[in-house]
């Protein structure tokens, strides 16, 4: 993948090029820094931070656990939104740094427990950025220029200890709307205000997933390798009642955990509403489209993209 290095003349994007001064001479980016510094922290940081988490008592044991869940997934039913921003960050190899790439969501539309479809447009074009999920398929295309690529693959392809883990089944699971599997090795424990259910495959930590003691609603789930070693994490916050006992998280955020920034993947969600599907919109079968013409083919196979 090539990219090309968007312009930025932000005052920070300014301050780390050096063109307001560097730290070591104090100049008056590194004064105006300190000031605001200084500012936020005798202002109480403006309200920025958030404020502990109450503490709950948390439940008993893993039954007791994976039932609270299964019980809210119960309620899931297709959704739909037109409204909210999406972002995604990929390394970009020629200029050796991250881009970040921004989106509106025209449509986006999740059906429990496997489909789901994304649209997002950037600038003039409409279909920037497409996503989907079926039970037997993913992918992802990302239209403009520099980008210009689009990556897919089978679900039986892959194994979920290789490879990144930023994919529409991860979105899938944060958005809330997957099934939960109840017959895997999970374990219980509690840290502060969290319950943290752990699962075990041949011993080793494939995942844990952080409950909010009080509401029992998901804050973080962690991904990892089949060495045990954590390759992914979804933070999810803002939840909001989106049908009868069912909330979805508004804001979402993905990001690999690749010692090598080169394997950089990350995405940002923002919904500004979202309810349930049209009878029409809930019967669209989401299937993946021909394969566009675009600079860059990706086939994942075992989280791993091989040019076509």
């Amino acid at each position: 993948m090539r990219i090309r290095k968007t312009e930025s003349s932000t005052f920070l994007d300014k301050c780390r090029m050096g063109g307001l001064g560097r730290l070591g001479d104090f100049s008056p980016c590194w004064k105006t820094i300190c000031v605001l510094a200084i500012f936020v922290l005798l202002s109480g940081c403006g309200g920025n931070l958030k404020k502990p988490l109450k503490i709950c008592p948390g439940k008993d044991n893993v039954t007791e656990s994976l039932v609270a869940l299964q019980s809210q997934s119960e309620n899931m039913l297709p959704l739909f939104t037109n409204k909210g921003d999406f972002s995604i960050e990929l390394y970009d190899f020629e200029m050796e740094e991250l881009h970040k790439q921004h989106f509106n969501i025209r449509a986006l539309l999740l059906k429990p427990p496997s489909e789901i479809f994304l649209q997002a447009k950037t600038g003039i074009i409409d279909k920037a950025m497409i996503l989907g999920s079926n039970a037997d398929e993913f992918w992802i295309q990302v239209s403009p220029d520099p980008v210009s690529s689009y990556w897919w693959g089978k679900w039986s392809d892959q194994d979920s200890g290789t490879g990144i883990m930023v994919n529409p089944k991860t979105m899938i699971e944060a958005l809330g709307i997957a099934e939960i599997d109840v017959d895997a090795n999970w374990s219980l424990t509690n840290e502060g205000p969290y319950d943290i259910l752990t699962k075990k495959e041949n011993g080793v930590i494939k995942k844990k997933i952080y409950i909010y003691s009080c509401d029992y609603k998901v804050h973080k789930i962690e991904y990892f390798d089949r060495y045990g070693k954590a390759i992914a994490i979804a933070k999810l916050d803002k939840y909001q009642e989106v049908s009868p006992g069912f909330s979805i998280p508004f804001e979402i955020a993905i990001n690999s955990l690749s010692e090598n920034i080169e394997d950089t993947f990350n995405v940002e969600i923002k919904l500004e509403s979202i309810g349930p599907a049209s009878e029409n919109r809930a019967n669209y079968k989401v299937v993946r489209p021909k394969t566009p013409s675009l600079n860059h083919i990706y086939r994942i196979i075992d989280g791993q993209p091989i040019e076509q």
